[in-house]
């Protein structure tokens, strides 16, 4: 009875780390670092900017209401690095940002990514912070396109379960931070005031 129960152990075990999938809060923690806090960088498309949330293309998120509420406190001038610093001594005294920010990329992009339905967390990482960067689009397509999955620009649990049975998981990495960078580099040629974000976007996109 004992050796029979061990061996069920065993497996229970084995199905548990077979069926482990990446985790939200590490690849949250990683794209986190290069997002940074509050900034309103005078050339950025998205104008002003708080954890990586542009409010030309997210108006209606919850935060900015709270960020409001701060303003008048605000530098009169908040288009320069030091005054981002100064922004951000006074909205970290809002502790509801945090978790609004927090759910902000989980619904929005790690829902969207089908994160949880991946096995490899450096895929995952990859697609989730391509993803943050520009769009589902990108990465959804790109990615459908090197394992064979149907390119429809969404990753639902079919381009899922494709991205795992992959056969070369290391090499799928390669290819998804090369596409990333044709992508950018591409960005730039037809727009070249962005020319200013290109060598970022290139480090960003070979070190997810």
């Amino acid at each position: 009875m004992k050796t029979m129960f061990s061996s069920m152990s065993w497996s229970l075990n084995f199905t548990k780390e077979e069926e482990k999938m990446a985790d939200f809060s590490i690849a949250y923690a990683r794209t986190a670092e290069n997002e940074g806090g509050y900034a309103n960088h005078i050339g950025d498309r998205g104008g002003e900017t708080f954890h990586g949330i542009a409010r030309k293309y997210w108006p209606m998120w919850k935060g900015w209401e709270l960020i409001d509420a701060h303003r008048s406190k605000f530098p009169r001038e908040i288009h320069s690095p030091s005054s981002w610093r100064k922004v951000d001594k006074i909205l970290e005294a809002e502790p509801r940002l945090k978790e609004l920010v927090r759910r902000f990329y989980l619904v929005n992009f790690w829902d969207d990514i089908e994160g949880d339905r991946i096995k490899s967390q450096e895929v995952a990482n990859i697609l989730y912070d391509w993803a943050v960067n520009s769009g589902e689009g990108s990465p959804a397509k790109s990615v459908q396109r090197i394992v064979g999955a149907k390119v429809d620009g969404d990753i639902g649990p079919a381009t899922a379960a494709k991205i795992n049975a992959y056969p070369a998981q290391e090499s799928l990495q390669t290819l998804l931070r090369t596409e990333r960078v044709k992508m950018v580099r591409e960005i730039v040629r037809r727009d070249p005031s962005q020319g200013v974000f290109l060598d970022g976007w290139i480090e960003r996109a070979q070190n997810a």
